[in-house]
């Protein structure tokens, strides 16, 4: 290993050729090891599976290996040439002789045989004697000499060397090997580099400075993976949609709209608006609502019954669009009038125009109910689906433009729905997919591309001008809609029949196997440029949360109380994804102690005292309280309590942001049901700056009502009033009482948000001021993912006669309060932690003793 040792020498040859071997003949590939021993030890027949090429190498038996070439070229003390010569003539002997001998080891000597003897054919037993009975002394002195030296310097030497190889490679591999679950962390050893860079040496210090690279570089590779181990053993609670951002990647690269105007009468002419109407492709999904899949199953049991129980469910899509100037769109008559006209379709592209036709050509003979276009110039074939066109807030947004009020040129997302027919095994969503996959993958020559696409007519209103109408085209490749899940089948096979099947996924048995998701979003860092509301530009400087709520860590406070087991849904916009999944990492990684200053140890006191799915009061930290976990983080207390964050980016251009409510969050609240409905038991879409909170128990119960309904989690006040037996309102969702807590500037930190709901819940006669002063706003929503057709916000909307049976719309006319569609006081109350004053008396800090 002395770096002395000049490279031109024999010795330093074969050093070099058992590094060789050492690195790249066992520690990289353990089967050249074997064929290695296999070519060059013939005569070892003792353990033939030792030598097998395909039987795996421990590294603790491994045989040293050593080219003949390299033993001849070893030294010797013997001076003159006629020895030399004597000992080639030997070697050449040995060579001749040693595939007779099937007991001979060519790599180690019969240690029964005394050096000097020959065995019965007159050869040496170690394979460098002379072999034809020279009685020399003199001869036998030298050889016994030179057998010696040679025994050392082609056998022991080299094997040393190979065993100390292996040594470190096991010694480096234990001390390396991770602790985790390989199961969890996708890692392998990596061979540590043993062989001596030559360019290296001593530097003016006398270190080395091979050896401090070779340590810089593990070092490095230390940290790389524990960094990896970190990431993944992190993400069982920070995990980012990364199907949810191919499609978005997806839709820009090859999703477009486009206008096409028509006339009425025909014998006017073109009407051309005189405004640049921009229209833009937004999210689309395959469509996984079960209210959609049994709405399916319905019809066709009604009309033609092909579906196969789900097995040929048709394809179901939703997707929106954006269209602006909303102001002058006819919301009155785009169903009546212009239903008919709008449209839907999945086109196949081939290489060929004999695949085209061959492509569903039996199908069609047979589905009769099924509409396919072809063009031959293109070698497409789009098979036509049934549009359904939903514009849920477009009246009152309008409304507010007209007068005068807000969203002044706003434009709105029009949400466009496609069933494909059923009975058709090559239109279900799952094989659709599957033909996606296998282009992608280079499996498939025939069959080039797949597109999904929506047409949407919209009346015109402006001036004289009216009765005119225009048709938006838009089109999305199917690598844009294409979920994390696309077998609706199995959607299917778990349906609730009524609104308490507990035969189906969908009805839990209790509130412990209830899976909530509480969604927020999509947030958003907003500024302001030439006058237009924009996205605020990050740069790596700057201090953005990104699209995180400044109230999050606030809600998350609350969720480790009231809804341990959940998942918290984050939606940003795509343009600040990167920055909000920074900072959320960022956060998570901050101890408790940082983050909630006056209340992490009473509540770690709370968590040593109960069962992990129980609700955990809330107290403020006193002096005596004190607890061990010092250096927890708000990551390791989610991991505690079981709670998972996803974040889900929303594809948000920038006309859509500036000229649309909220940052485009109407397409989001259809988007949230058809992608994620299929997942959970119930789902609650609520804004960002708003806490939920249960009822306080110092507070009285109604005499109706047990003790142990202070002790309820959001999952078991939920269970109750979806699937109860017993106290279930069989409604498809409920609307939350908002109670309003306005927030001064110089009280807006976590801290002070903090003691503004402790004040509520730990003061009763503020929290009963609350509740009859400041219920000021519409709520927000939950509801039983079985029923809903659309988060809308402030209404949970469903489709009449398609829900479970026994499952009503409970929404009251006008909004009206009702017991059966509101959340009640004693059970969960949303508090909007506001930054804008709407009521003086409904403030944080105020009214303590009222």
């Amino acid at each position: 290993d002395s770096p002395s040792i000049e490279q031109s020498t024999p010795i330093a040859q074969c050093y070099t050729t058992a590094h060789n071997m050492g690195e790249q003949g066992f520690m990289r590939n353990p089967s050249k090891l074997n064929n290695n021993i296999k070519n060059n030890d013939n005569s070892d027949n003792r353990n033939p599976s030792a030598t097998s090429s395909t039987a795996p190498a421990s590294p603790h038996r491994r045989r040293p290996h050593h080219n003949h070439h390299c033993r001849n070229q070893l030294p010797n003390k013997v001076g003159n040439d006629d020895t030399d010569k004597h000992i080639v003539k030997m070697t050449l002997q040995h060579r001749k002789h040693s595939h007779e001998h099937a007991t001979t080891n060519s790599f180690f000597p019969k240690r029964s045989s005394p050096p000097n003897n020959s065995d019965n054919d007159g050869h040496n037993s170690h394979g460098h004697g002379h072999g034809h009975g020279h009685d020399n002394s003199h001869n036998n002195t030298h050889n016994n000499k030179s057998r010696q030296w040679r025994f050392l310097l082609t056998v022991l030497l080299p094997s040393a060397l190979v065993l100390a190889l292996d040594a470190m490679y096991l010694a480096n591999f234990y001390h390396r090997r991770p602790q985790t679950s390989p199961q969890t962390i996708s890692w392998h050893p990596q061979t540590p580099s043993l062989s001596r860079h030559h360019d290296g040496g001593l530097d003016d210090d006398g270190h080395d400075r091979d050896r401090d690279r070779d340590r810089d570089r593990d070092r490095d590779r230390d940290r790389d993976r524990d960094r990896d181990r970190d990431r993944d053993r992190d993400r069982d609670v920070l995990r980012f949609d990364l199907d949810v951002l191919r499609n978005v990647h997806a839709t820009y690269q090859g999703a477009r709209s486009r206008i096409e105007w028509k006339q009425s009468p025909a014998n006017t002419p073109l009407f051309v608006a005189n405004q640049n109407i921009t229209v833009a492709p937004l999210m689309a999904t395959v469509d996984r609502r079960p209210i959609l899949v049994r709405k399916q199953l319905l019809d066709d049991r009604k009309t033609r019954n092909v579906a196969r129980n789900g097995k040929e469910l048709g394809c179901a899509l939703s997707s929106t669009t954006f269209v602006s100037h909303l102001k002058h769109h006819d919301l009155k008559k785009y169903q009546q009038k212009y239903g008919h006209r709008h449209g839907c379709e999945v086109c196949f592209q081939f290489s060929n125009r004999k695949d085209m036709t061959d492509f569903l050509s039996e199908r069609q003979n047979k589905a009769k109910w099924m509409t396919i276009e072809t063009n031959a110039s293109t070698s497409t074939k789009c098979v036509k689906g049934r549009a359904t066109v939903t514009s849920r807030f477009g009246q009152w947004q309008q409304e507010e433009e007209t007068q005068g009020r807000r969203f002044q040129g706003f434009g709105y997302p029009w949400t466009v729905d496609c069933l494909l027919p059923n009975g058709i095994p090559e239109l279900t969503c799952k094989e659709i997919s599957k033909m996606q996959r296998n282009i992608d993958e280079g499996r498939v020559d025939g069959l080039l591309d797949i597109r999904f696409g929506t047409k949407l007519v919209i009346g015109w209103t402006e001036g004289t001008k009216r009765g005119n109408y225009f048709a938006v085209w838009s089109q999305w490749p199917w690598k844009a809609v294409m979920s994390h899940d696309d077998d609706r089948e199995e959607i299917a096979k778990k349906l609730s029949m009524t609104w308490n099947d507990e035969t189906s996924w969908y009805v839990p048995k209790s509130g412990e196997e209830l899976k909530l998701a509480h969604v927020e979003g999509p947030g958003y860092d907003q500024t302001e440029y030439n006058g237009k509301p924009s996205i605020r530009s990050i740069d790596p400087q700057s201090n953005s949360k990104g699209g995180v709520h400044v109230r999050l860590l606030v809600n998350l406070y609350h969720y480790i109380r009231n809804a341990p087991g959940s998942t918290h849904i984050v939606a940003v916009v795509d343009g600040q994804a990167h920055r909000s999944y920074e900072y959320l990492t960022e956060a998570l990684n901050t101890n408790i102690s940082l983050l909630y200053r006056d209340f992490w140890q009473s509540l770690l006191s709370e968590i040593n005292h109960a069962n992990p799915t129980d609700l955990l009061p809330m107290h403020e930290d006193s002096s005596t309280t004190s607890h061990a976990f010092t250096d927890m983080t708000l990551m390791q207390l989610l991991r505690l309590r079981k709670i998972n964050i996803l974040m889900v980016p929303v594809l948000t251009p920038s006309p859509l942001f500036e000229q649309s409510v909220c940052g485009g969050q109407y397409q989001f609240a259809t988007y949230l049901a058809a992608r994620y409905s299929a997942d959970y038991h119930v789902i609650m879409f609520i804004d960002g700056d708003t806490s939920l909170l249960e009822r306080p128990q110092t507070q009285p119960l109604p005499s109706s009502s047990s003790s142990t309904q202070l002790k309820r989690t959001q999952q078991q006040i939920y269970y109750d009033r979806f699937f109860s037996p017993t106290h279930s309102t069989q409604c498809a969702g409920h609307r939350y009482q908002l109670i309003e807590q306005y927030v001064p500037p110089s009280h807006d930190t976590d801290e002070h948000l903090l003691q503004c709901t402790h004040d509520l819940l730990s003061h009763p006669k503020k929290w009963k001021f609350a509740m009859k002063n400041c219920h000021l706003k519409e709520g927000h929503i939950v509801g039983r993912t079985d029923a809903i057709y659309a988060y809308s916000v402030h209404h949970p909307d469903t489709l009449e006669g398609y829900a479970p049976i026994g499952v009503d719309d409970c929404i009251s006319p006008g909004n009206t309060w009702s017991e059966r569609y509101y959340l009640l006081e004693s059970e969960m109350v949303q508090i909007h932690l506001r930054d804008r004053e709407r009521k003086k008396e409904c403030t944080c800090f105020v009214n303590r003793s009222k």
